[in-house]
């Protein structure tokens, strides 16, 4: 089916000021709109009428002298569409040209500003709805190749995360269940590029809660044998876990090799690579403790030059819990562990805290493993957990440094004097008070070497005694 593009020029925009009795948008409100009779419309005529028009926009935005305000006039692009419902999408085009045009089925708009930038795809609903494309590659040629950019039932979930989700949820559902199960079979193995967030879903799984429980079966079958397929994608293992519950049923053999596939063999962690591979992980230690071991020291490896990205951090905490409950030698634990000082290692209650022991940290680990892996692997806050996850790691394999644990357990010692403060203290040497609070000792006590005895604070001088467990400090100089 053929369709057509156009283009036509905007006039400039120009200020007004206006006294009484002016003429245009003078006296009205801000945001008052006129229509520019003067400028014709870009008009496309199939598959569907579409008109790319201008709108007169006046404005004030401040300013003004002796109280005239004045107005400035601009030029706004809105796309309209007749489909026949009429859908009207407002366009960031402010430049010297517009050009327009349409998908051959009909339900997919292009527009751009001028002939050296980019297309912009425009998708279009249903009752009047139309959704922009999110992360889209640059069309820059002169006439697109629609067969290269998705429909919208292919892209459908690529949508989510620049538009509105009980818009689109809505628009699912009144194209019906057969159209969102055929949206869900393309792109069952797509990733949605998204951040990391306490409220990061994956958007193909929002589709699939859509459809009526007794509707869901296909969608399912479809996931099922997703881990025996090389080429399965994280996203498409991480939707069979979830809905078709692959995890459990799987072999231990299905899922090491998954993992190593999705984890190790990864160029990039994003998102689905974390939610997949901790789900993978914890439903093999479920199966396999030792397997699961191993490749758990393997990914501390692998996610240590990622630095704190969030999927880095999230496969380490898991790895690092699976490695607490099945320790084998593993170096890397000790990599992750020998820097940390930190409240996160203490246990026991107000009053009463104290570096945490292997017999008090096992219970919560064993507790921690025993949720479901897909429960556990979506929880976003897990690498809050992994510093402790370390350093349980770490007492399992008997492997914590001495360094480690000196500077934690420095972080407890008693300080004194508690009065007077050193800042009001002038006879140099005089027992005076340097640390405010127990964090501000432990911040202190932390950035020293283990085998420091002595140290400047500002105007204070510190005597850590080991053998006293206490922190003293004096008038310095």
């Amino acid at each position: 089916m053929a369709f057509a593009a156009g283009k036509i020029g905007i006039a400039g925009s120009f200020l007004l000021a206006c006294g009484g009795g002016g003429r245009g948008c003078c006296g009205c409100c801000q945001g008052c709109v006129t229509e520019a009779p003067d400028l014709e419309p870009t008009v496309v005529e199939t598959p569907v009428r579409a008109e790319f028009a201008i709108r007169r926009v006046w404005h004030a935005p401040g300013g003004g002298r002796g109280g005239i305000p004045i107005l400035v006039y601009d030029a706004e692009g809105v796309i309209t569409v007749h489909t026949p419902v009429e859908i009207e999408y407002r366009a960031d085009c402010f430049a010297p040209e517009l050009h327009l045009l349409v998908a051959p089925e009909g339900e997919r708009v292009a527009y751009r500003c001028a002939e050296d930038q980019p297309w912009r795809v425009v998708f279009l609903g249903t009752e009047g709805r139309s959704f922009q494309q999110c992360h889209a590659e640059e069309h820059k040629e002169a006439v697109l190749d629609w067969a290269a950019i998705p429909d919208l039932q292919s892209a459908f979930i690529l949508l989510y995360p620049c538009n509105k989700r009980t818009v689109l949820d809505q628009d699912a559902k009144k194209r019906g269940e057969a159209w969102i199960s055929g949206a869900l079979e393309r792109s069952r193995s797509t990733a949605v590029p998204s951040e990391p967030g306490p409220r990061t879903r994956d958007p193909w799984l929002q589709v699939f809660e859509t459809l009526p429980p007794d509707k869901r079966g296909e969608a399912v079958r479809q996931l099922e044998g997703t881990l025996e397929r090389p080429k399965a994608t994280a996203a498409e293992v991480w939707r069979s876990i979830v809905v078709a519950g692959v995890g459990e049923r799987a072999t231990p053999t299905a899922l090491a090799d998954a993992y190593t596939r999705l984890v190790h063999d990864a160029t990039v962690l994003d998102v689905y690579t974390a939610w997949a591979g901790s789900s993978l992980l914890r439903a093999l230690h479920s199966k396999d403790a030792p397997k699961a071991a191993e490749l758990a020291c393997t990914t501390l490896t692998k996610t240590a030059s990622a630095g704190k990205l969030w999927p880095a951090t999230t496969l380490a905490t898991h790895a690092l819990m699976v490695l607490a409950d099945s320790p084998v030698p593993c170096h890397a634990i000790v990599t992750r562990v020998e820097s940390v000082c930190d409240w996160s290692l203490d246990c026991g209650a107000k009053g009463d805290r104290h570096l945490c022991t292997r017999d008090e940290l096992r219970p919560e680990i064993g507790k921690e493993l025993g949720r479901p892996p897909a429960e556990a692997a979506a929880d976003y806050f897990m690498h809050h957990k992994l510093n402790r996850a370390a350093y349980a790691a770490a007492l399992a394999a008997g492997v914590v440094p001495e360094a480690t644990r000196v500077r934690n357990e420095r972080r407890h010692y008693h300080r004194e004097p508690s009065r007077p403060w050193c800042t009001g203290v002038q006879t140099s040497g005089q027992p005076c008070a340097c640390f405010s609070s127990n964090d501000t000792q432990a911040k202190f006590v932390c950035k020293l070497d283990a085998n420091a005895r002595h140290a400047t604070r500002e105007n204070c001088a510190v005597t850590i005694d080991d053998a006293g467990k206490r922190i003293m400090s004096r008038r310095h100089p």
